[in-house]
């Protein structure tokens, strides 16, 4: 298939991306490359189950020529109030590094870290969503960010999801200088023991970005390429990940491809799946990556038509027919099934009572950065498939 659109192009700009080593071993040049970075106290922001296991510890005994202050208190959603816990131990400990290990909340939550460690407290003058009356931190500290699932992509993403505490416990959004690390370790070693139900729950939140980045109304070439070679990925090794947590090989194409998906939606930026699923997350407490699986067979299907070109290119890289004439429909059972192999639950499965969950359609606004204005019914139509299932 071609990439080219054949249209013409609007402006767009290619961000600063972190650099990024991948490969099986490379975080155990984690402790020499913060070295390198002028560091002498490191912060390790993890959460309390991984700082107890055996490789972990392996992982901390690299630094023997680091001073270390490990703060395992990371939960899942980070809060306003739990990264400024850890903003206030970092301060107190004089630290001059930060690594985050471990998934999206680690990560999250170092980078969340890095934005108080010079600045005034409280996080929440920061967000993104107060628009031109976000308040700009100071620099932080040198940060390397690890994930250990393959699913967030938050090591190679300027954003950090924190949940507001303060305000009415909505995600927001810090895109700020400070949650773009000075590195980012892909190291696929970590990802080996993920049990089958985390594998494809992060694996559907890497086919989710995908398939928003190229919706998006901030579309670029390169993002585009990225975001469908990451399908491809997806298509071809998720089901090996999650059948069998030892094949390295799917392992490494995973691991590579959650990460290589944020380079391409930090500019093509996410849209109507995740709009979707982070109110359905913050309402019905379902994790991320289940609330991608829930809803993005039934954006797909709404969205082919209203950008048949765009869903076609997806259709393309996963077998299915890409004429406009009945997309919807081909797409939404190919990835409706696609789930079910993958033993991901449908809403009515987790047992959502189906007026209340329809009453989120008058709270969804049309997401900024898609390529089609939303309307209530259209939510309704989309959430009508979905609870349906």
């Amino acid at each position: 298939y071609s990439f080219l659109r054949g249209v013409l192009m609007n402006s767009f700009l290619i961000s600063r991306k972190c650099p990024m080593l991948f490969g099986r071993g490379t975080s155990n040049t984690a402790a020499a490359k913060m070295k390198e970075m002028g560091c002498r106290k490191v912060l390790i922001v993890c959460d309390e189950w991984l700082s107890e296991q055996p490789n972990f510890k392996d992982f901390i005994s690299t630094f023997s020529d680091l001073e270390l202050c490990v703060w395992n208190h990371v939960i899942p959603d980070p809060t306003d109030v739990s990264v400024e816990e850890g903003a206030r131990v970092a301060i107190n400990e004089n630290i001059d590094g930060i690594i985050g290990i471990g998934g999206g909340s680690a990560m999250d939550s170092a980078k969340a870290i890095n934005t108080l460690i010079h600045s005034s407290f409280p996080i929440n003058q920061y967000f993104a969503e107060l628009g031109p009356d976000a308040k700009v931190p100071n620099p932080g500290v040198p940060m390397i960010l690890i994930p250990t699932t393959s699913g967030t992509g938050a090591d190679c993403s300027p954003s950090t999801v924190i949940s507001n505490t303060r305000l009415n416990n909505a995600k927001n959004n810090l895109f700020v200088s400070t949650g773009i690390p000075d590195l980012a370790i892909v190291d696929p070693d970590w990802a080996m023991t993920m049990p089958p139900k985390l594998t494809a729950s992060c694996g559907f939140d890497v086919f989710a970005h995908a398939v928003e980045t190229i919706s998006s109304s901030m579309w670029n070439p390169m993002s585009e390429a990225i975001a469908l070679k990451c399908i491809d990925i997806v298509w071809t090794y998720l089901e090996r990940a999650y059948a069998n947590g030892q094949d390295v090989e799917a392992r490494e194409y995973m691991h590579f491809a959650a990460s290589a998906v944020a380079v391409a939606f930090s500019d093509s930026l996410i849209n109507l799946g995740h709009e979707i699923a982070h109110m359905i997350g913050a309402k019905y407490h379902i994790p991320h990556g289940d609330c991608c699986a829930i809803v993005t067979p039934a954006c797909l299907k709404f969205l082919s038509g209203k950008l048949p070109t765009e869903m076609g290119r997806i259709a393309n890289v996963i077998g299915v027919d890409s004429r406009a004439d009945g997309l919807g429909d081909r797409l939404y059972e190919a990835v409706l099934s696609f789930r079910k192999r993958l033993g991901l639950k449908t809403a009515a499965e987790y047992g959502l009572d189906k007026d209340d969950f329809m009453s989120m359609a008058s709270r969804l606004g049309s997401p900024y950065f898609l390529s089609y204005k939303m309307t209530a019914d259209d939510y309704r139509s989309i959430l009508n498939d979905i609870i349906s299932e």
